[in-house]
């Protein structure tokens, strides 16, 4: 009868592979992240050469550590041509956006034919809001974008005495100085309760944007749109359209009025902004302006 030797129904486990080892059938060793079963009893022969040994379970291959890929916080992960690879964060306000290759993503500023540039609230009782380009540190860039829309709400005011206090506008010259000559050109629709009126203006110091329209009364709520259209071109005059609407000090508690104001300034000379300020009286805090950017 035939012997059977117990202790040779498992295989029999022999950890990394020895070359001073004598490995008998059914050991297993491990050699560059392969197991191997031995076939043949041998020493000094390699788990690779299939006479004495065939693989058992075969090494995958290797990973990438995203632990040593993505090295910073914000840091994102993505796959290129060869492999993963690390996108570093982007800086504030930059969105995520593909190369111009389409092969990677990578940060970038969104553009749009119309974009929210600034949003600011009036500190303080300023006696006038200037508007202004880069070039004098500012926030309008004409290189950019060749209009601009402003939107100011609550401009309520204080005033020296009762009587009316109109909104003025005038532009500002490149070196940030307000221009008073009196090349501004303007035409004012005002309406209210009443009836409505037109006052135009030729040669004028300033652009008079509203007509008998904001009166010393506090607590008065006004909306301002101010467009201004490139003010860097040296080829044409420069024009601005301003509608406003609110509530009049009238001596009985006010009235709703609408004014609607087209002017120019008569010279193609380049411009940094423009100046709006009242005749009498200053803009009070909390007023928020909004500013944006049309292509």
């Amino acid at each position: 009868m035939a012997t059977v030797n117990i202790g040779s129904l498992k295989f029999n486990w022999k950890g990394a592979y020895n070359g001073s080892t004598a490995y008998a059938i059914d050991d297993v060793t491990e050699y560059n992240g392969s197991s191997y079963i031995c076939i043949l009893a041998s020493t000094g022969n390699l788990p690779t050469n299939t006479t004495y040994f065939q693989p058992m379970a075969t090494k995958g291959t290797d990973g990438t550590d995203v632990g040593t890929t993505l090295t910073t916080q914000g840091d994102l992960l993505y796959r290129d041509g060869s492999g993963l690879q690390r996108l570093a964060k982007g800086t504030a306000s930059q969105a995520l956006l593909m190369n111009s290759g389409a092969t990677a993503p990578e940060w970038g500023n969104l553009s749009s034919d119309y974009v929210k540039i600034s949003e600011s609230t009036t500190s303080g009782t300023p006696a006038a809001l200037e508007f202004k380009t880069t070039a004098q540190s500012g926030e309008l860039d004409f290189s950019t974008y060749s209009r601009y829309e402003i939107y100011m709400d609550y401009v309520t005011h204080t005033a020296s005495s009762n009587d009316y206090s109109n909104l003025h506008l005038r532009y500002l010259d490149n070196s940030g100085n307000s221009i008073s000559s009196g090349n501004y050109f303007f035409i004012n629709n005002a309406g209210g309760i009443g009836g409505s009126s037109d006052n135009g203006g030729r040669s004028q110091s300033e652009i008079r944007l509203t007509r008998d329209y904001i009166g010393k009364q506090s607590g008065r709520s006004q909306m301002m749109h101010l467009t201004l259209h490139d003010m860097t071109n040296t080829s044409y005059d420069k024009n601005i359209f301003c509608r406003m609407y609110g509530n009049n000090h009238d001596g009985s508690g006010g009235t709703p009025r609408q004014d609607i104001t087209g002017g120019f300034y008569a010279s193609t000379a380049a411009m940094s902004g423009v100046r709006v300020y009242f005749s009498d009286g200053n803009f009070v805090n909390g007023i928020k302006i909004r500013t944006y950017g049309v292509k």
